[in-house]
């Protein structure tokens, strides 16, 4: 297994490499984490791989083609807004959604319980924390949660059908696919 998953590494560093040598322009990922192992094979990486939010704040979004009428609220990801410090960039881009009504989440740079494998290793206490983030969520009255993590996005949607919730989680991705 550990020599598998070391291959996927590898394969992951050099076709980083290849888009690097190619476009001359920074490797983007939907959910960038702090582990430093692509930064560690390929010192050309370290510090340009960029989340999504970040690579789109700074290049822009084409003009919308459809107007939004949702109202969305954003759940953080704990390693974006935490490690990378990245908490303005996903607002801004889903704000920038024509008619989207956005709606700041009280904690949302809490964690939603799903921690990586802590929502398996430690069930019920992510189902502690899950609760109390439902909490949160269902006051917000949204529509949409727009989500970074594929975790958190299966964390969420887990908790809203048990509460009968018709809130749709998405990527960000496709909160900003909407307008297009």
């Amino acid at each position: 297994m550990r020599d598998q998953r070391c291959r996927i590494c590898r394969d992951s560093v050099d076709r980083l490499s290849v888009f690097d040598r190619r476009r001359s322009a920074e490797p983007v990922t939907g959910d960038r984490r702090p582990d430093p192992t692509p930064q560690r094979s390929n010192p050309a990486l370290k510090g340009r791989v960029k989340d999504l939010s970040e690579w789109l704040a700074v290049v822009g979004l084409p003009e919308p083609k459809h107007e939004v009428k949702v109202r969305v609220t954003y759940q953080d990801a704990c390693h974006l807004v935490h490690a990378q410090k990245v908490r303005k960039p996903p607002r801004d881009l889903i704000r920038t959604l024509p008619g989207v009504d956005f709606v700041e989440m009280r904690h949302a740079d809490i964690c939603c319980g799903a921690a990586g494998l802590y929502s398996t290793l430690e069930s019920d206490m992510s189902n502690k924390i899950l609760q109390q983030k439902m909490e949160d969520l269902m006051r917000t009255n949204a529509d949409v949660v727009s989500v970074a993590n594929p975790g958190c996005q299966m964390q969420l949607q887990t908790g809203l059908r048990s509460h009968g919730s018709t809130m749709v989680v998405e990527h960000l991705a496709e909160t900003i696919a909407r307008a297009y």
